[in-house]
């Protein structure tokens, strides 16, 4: 398999704190940034995974994961050993792609293990606290283990954590 260009992958091993202010400076900014952007950003119409509800439909992958035994042997069936590139896998209803799998997305909020009970539209977490959400799993996600490749999946990580399966999604600015 011929392994794309660098700018094709995620963005990742990146630490919320110091580098996710590096592409604001380059003229992007990071979208979604809250878990409630992220929430309607992810699902795009769909209920589970990109393509429905189902991992496999048609025995076609519908995001990066690990495969085989974990952590001994990845079989690769989605095509990837690591991360996929950008566009690798069906879009969801808004046309964006590789939302679940792939690499852990960091949210701006601050991380509780409780849900809100205030609004259910753009509902805000805790205005602090020692870590933020993550959203969405990663290329090492594996059934045995970490069932997180769900869209709706949030976990929580320190700001100043860099790892090769953690990241965060740029868009354009306008104009």
């Amino acid at each position: 398999m011929e392994e794309p260009e660098a700018a094709a992958r995620p963005a990742c091993c990146a630490a919320a704190r110091e580098d996710i202010a590096a592409p604001a400076a380059a003229g992007r900014v990071i979208a979604p940034s809250t878990v409630a952007d992220t929430s309607l950003v992810h699902l795009g119409g769909r209920a589970f995974l990109m393509g429905g509800d189902e991992l496999t439909p048609d025995g076609q992958w519908m995001c990066n994961i690990w495969q085989g035994e974990f952590p001994t042997r990845n079989t690769m069936d989605d095509g990837y050993l690591g991360t996929a590139p950008v566009g690798a896998f069906a879009p969801n209803g808004f046309g964006l792609h590789n939302l679940a799998g792939n690499v852990w997305e960091w949210c701006a909020d601050w991380f509780s293990p409780t849900h809100t009970s205030g609004a259910t539209t753009d509902p805000e977490g805790p205005s602090g606290g020692a870590s933020n959400v993550i959203r969405g799993g990663s290329y090492l996600c594996h059934r045995s283990y970490c069932n997180r490749y769900r869209v709706a999946t949030r976990t929580a990580n320190t700001p100043d954590s860099s790892t090769g399966n953690m990241g965060f999604r740029c868009a354009a600015s306008p104009g």
